[in-house]
């Protein structure tokens, strides 16, 4: 069985296991390994594993399939073969073989992140066990991996499962997407979000405003008809009832006098017809029920989204009873969307709260941009400067302790770099002089957020960081001790690394712009020993924007 890893390019340290039959590669689902990447066409090439031996078929790929750097249609591959897809480089292995050993502690499965031993990357986390001794995966040669238990304390255990259930999300997309397209993206959505949260309140609080207002607008119109009619009632003189003005004030729909059978007794022009139809007439029918099952003291209801009414009742004194009661009421809506704002008075608002709010965040969102990226620039300027002899370490000015120990890891490399003795003579013994300045160099490397290449005086390669290699495609470990010129693909990238070294041996920090696979970088070099150069020293820094 094979498997094949993600050296170089996106995903870097996935790894693919390979069954019998064919694997498909390319950039569009369906595939089984599926590449996004724009350098990668649809359905790239094939992995094909006949009776255990292994070969890889191009299906017509633009850019091609290339095996150890030659152009393949198709060819046998085996273990220790570099096939390049588009920006993607696979290496061809074999899968370690595993046995299981009962452990002490529960593992805790994963959610989706390749699991990786012995780096600082994303860690798969296995499933709770149903066991006390649940199984660990460990390599025959003795390695193992245990997950960390889940914390009890409830802050702890937070922590955890945001870590683990959300974060994933996150880091997957920042694998893809660039780190600033993300937090404007996020912050975008938290603009709008918090926009739509704070204005549904505040629309809803004003809508219930207006329907208060309004209805005891009403109530006050229907009890004005219930004192003008109380005594016509009382004298059973219903044709002396009468409404006046009311119902002519703005926004009144409805105003009428009507007995508890919904009889219209005033005004004059319909009476003795019935309040029945429509919401309205509902709104009455209810309201008269409820005063012939005892209810005594007015109500508001809504009759629909846009009227509101009021009723209030007309009570007599009844002999026989020796108390008031209900004969009669008084019924007056209003349209409740005069006194609502439209929805384009509301869009209006909302659209200018939003601009206001975009602009400050925007203004914000740079500010916190800008503030982080600054630091990186000022430790660029300062490593500049310290190999250049102009500085003995890196400042570290800007307050973040998150970043202490990177910082003071720098440092630490800077200060064991050779010092320059004024004569060409590096202070201090060494029996190899490449050492001198390797192994600081290394160190920095590992913790440089940028591609480092360093090369001793003949040009030929000692040591290449992580980034470097994702982003020229060129690994020390393959070619450690060859020349640049032999080593680079591109030719145009080793011409100019011979260039940038040739000026760079009078201790002056030699740059150029150049761009790998469409994205810009700033190339600089530098010379170990000063004037009396004894190594040299590549760094590739991502343009901004």
């Amino acid at each position: 069985m094979y498997k094949v890893t993600v050296i170089s390019g996106p995903n870097r340290g996935t790894s693919y296991v390979l069954n019998e039959g064919e694997t498909t590669v390319g950039r569009q689902a369906g595939n089984v390994i599926v590449l996004p990447s724009g350098k990668v066409s649809k359905r790239h090439c094939a992995f094909v594993m006949t009776n255990g031996q292994l070969s890889v078929a191009d299906k017509g790929s633009s850019n091609g399939t290339f095996v150890n750097g030659v152009l393949s249609k198709a060819r046998p591959i085996r273990e220790g073969d570099r096939v390049s897809v588009g920006d993607i480089v696979f290496e061809v292995g074999r899968p370690a073989a595993k046995r299981s050993v009962p452990a002490a502690a529960p593992a805790l499965g994963g959610f989706g992140f390749p699991q990786q031993r012995g780096g600082a990357g994303l860690t798969g986390l296995g499933s709770l066990g149903a066991s006390s001794a649940p199984v660990v995966d460990q390599d025959v040669s003795g390695s193992s991996s245990v997950e960390a238990p889940v914390p009890t304390d409830l802050k702890g255990r937070l922590v955890w499962i945001f870590e683990r259930s959300v974060m994933p999300l996150f880091y997957g997309a920042n694998l893809k997407n660039e780190w600033k397209t993300i937090i404007v993206g996020m912050f975008s959505v938290f603009v709008v979000l918090s926009m739509g949260i704070s204005m549904y309140p505040l629309l809803m609080a004003n809508q219930q405003t207006v329907i208060n207002e309004t209805g005891g607008r009403a109530r006050f119109m229907a009890r004005q008809i219930i004192e003008k009619n109380a005594g016509a009632i009382a004298a059973q003189a219903e044709s002396k009832a009468e409404i006046g003005g009311i119902a002519r004030e703005d926004g009144v729909i409805l105003a009428v006098l009507t007995d508890l059978d919904n009889r219209i007794i005033a005004p004059a022009s319909n009476a003795n017809s019935h309040l029945s139809a429509g919401n309205i007439g509902l709104v009455a029918r209810k309201a008269a029920k409820k005063f012939q099952e005892g209810t005594e003291t007015g109500f508001i209801l809504k009759a629909d989204e846009s009227t509101i009414v009021a009723v209030e009742p007309l009570k007599i004194l009844h002999p026989r009873a020796g108390r008031n009661v209900t004969v009669a009421m008084a019924v007056v809506a209003i349209d409740l969307t005069l006194s609502t704002p439209s929805i384009s008075t509301i869009a209006v608002t909302y659209s200018h709260s939003f601009v206001i709010t975009s602009i400050l965040g925007a203004l914000l969102l740079i500010v916190l941009y800008r503030l982080t990226l600054k630091r990186f620039e000022v430790l660029n300027e300062d490593i500049d400067k310290v190999l250049k002899g102009e500085m003995s370490s890196v400042t570290n000015e800007f307050k973040a302790e998150e970043f202490n120990q990177l910082w003071d890891v720098i440092n630490s490399a800077m200060q064991r770099l050779p010092k320059d003795g004024g004569d060409g003579a590096q202070s201090g013994p060494s029996s190899d002089p490449t050492e001198e300045f390797l192994g600081p160099a290394k160190m920095m490397g590992e913790v440089s957020p940028f591609g480092v290449l360093v090369c001793d005086v003949d040009k030929k390669i000692l040591y290449t960081n992580r980034i470097f290699e994702e982003v020229a495609g060129i690994r020390a470990s393959d070619v450690a001790g060859q020349e640049i010129s032999a080593a680079a693909r591109d030719q145009a990238f080793a011409m100019l690394v011979t260039d940038l070294f040739s000026q760079a041996k009078g201790g002056v920090l030699a740059s150029e712009d150049f761009e790998f696979s469409g994205v810009p970088f700033r190339v600089q070099a530098s010379a170990f020993g000063g004037s009396n150069a004894k190594g040299y020293l590549l760094v590739a820094v991502k343009a901004e924007g």
